[in-house]
C-alpha cells in the first residue's frame, strides 16, 4: 500500500469518527451523563451566583488552606471549571482540601437585563464576592481568573485595594 493510500485511509477513519461523534450530540446532546459537582449557592444576586465547593475531604491531617475564588470567562458557562468527573479542576482541588468557591454569572441572554451587564457590573460583583468570601472564612482570598475572568480578578482586587486579598493567578 501506498503512503497516499495510507494517508486517505487515515482521513476516512477520522472523517467517520467525526460523523459518528456528531451523531451522538445531534441525538444525545452530549459525550456522557451531565455532571456538576456538589455546591451550595452562598449569594444569589441579578447578575451573578457565588457557588461554595462541598465535595471532597481535605486529606487526612491537611490543614484547610485559604479559599480560592474561581471567575470563569465572560460569555463562557461556570462549568468550565467543573466539565465532568475526570476533567473537573474544582473535584482536583477539593480532594487536595481547598476550599473552592466560584462566582457564576449564567448566561447573559436567559438573565433580566443580562445583555446590557456592564465591565463595571462585573468588577463590583467579584469585589462583592472577594469580600463576602473573606467576611465568611476570616481568611484572605486567593482569586483565580481565566481569559477576562484573570481581568475581572485583577481589577476587582484592585477595586478592594487587595483588602482581604491573598494572591491573584490569571491564565489563559
Amino acid at each position: 500500500m501506498s503512503s497516499e493510500q495510507s494517508g486517505r485511509r487515515r482521513r476516512l477513519r477520522t472523517l467517520r469518527r467525526g460523523a459518528r461523534n456528531a451523531g451522538v450530540l445531534l441525538t444525545g446532546g452530549r459525550f456522557s451523563e451531565p455532571y456538576r459537582a456538589p455546591f451550595d449557592i452562598m449569594i444569589s444576586a441579578g447578575m451573578f451566583r457565588l457557588r461554595r465547593y462541598t465535595q471532597g475531604a481535605a486529606p487526612e491531617g491537611a490543614a484547610l488552606p485559604q479559599p480560592l475564588l474561581l471567575i470563569p470567562p465572560l460569555m463562557v458557562t461556570a462549568e468550565i471549571y467543573d466539565i465532568s468527573p475526570e476533567l473537573s479542576a474544582v473535584s482536583y482541588l477539593r480532594r487536595q482540601g481547598v476550599d473552592v468557591w466560584l462566582i457564576d454569572f449564567g448566561a447573559p441572554e436567559e438573565i433580566p437585563e443580562g445583555l446590557e451587564r456592564t465591565f463595571d457590573d462585573h468588577i463590583r460583583a467579584v469585589a462583592e464576592c472577594i469580600r463576602h468570601v473573606h467576611q465568611n472564612t476570616g481568611q484572605r482570598v486567593h482569586i483565580g481568573g481565566y481569559s477576562q475572568g484573570g481581568i475581572f480578578a485583577l481589577l476587582g482586587a484592585a477595586w478592594l485595594r487587595n483588602e482581604g486579598v491573598g494572591s491573584v493567578v490569571t491564565f489563559g
